[in-house]
């Protein structure tokens, strides 16, 4: 038996359609999103993007468990100590 491969659709920017076309896309290569009906294709974030958001995320965290009065967890079993260390080279 010999079983062609369905050809991938061709995903163009902007293109309109509905959450229904949306869906029926599944699993890509590329990282989309669609926002009010356009189709977005969006780059894969570079390292210098995730370090500073590592770095956001500690900053928010330590901000956080000085100035609230109980814990502020967002996610069970979070440890941001961990994190600290690591987007700060080990000095936190």
């Amino acid at each position: 038996m010999i079983t062609v491969a369905k050809p991938k659709p061709r995903l163009r920017a902007g293109a309109r359609m509905s959450l229904d076309e949306f869906l029926a896309l599944g699993e890509t290569d590329e990282r989309l999103e669609l926002i009010d009906g356009a189709l977005y294709i969006m780059s894969t974030p570079t390292k210098d993007h995730q370090f500073l958001l590592a770095r956001l995320i500690v900053y928010f965290e330590l901000y956080l468990d000085a100035f609230t009065p109980a814990p502020c967890g967002s996610v069970p079993g979070y440890n941001h100590h961990s994190v600290a260390r690591i987007a700060t080279g080990g000095r936190a």
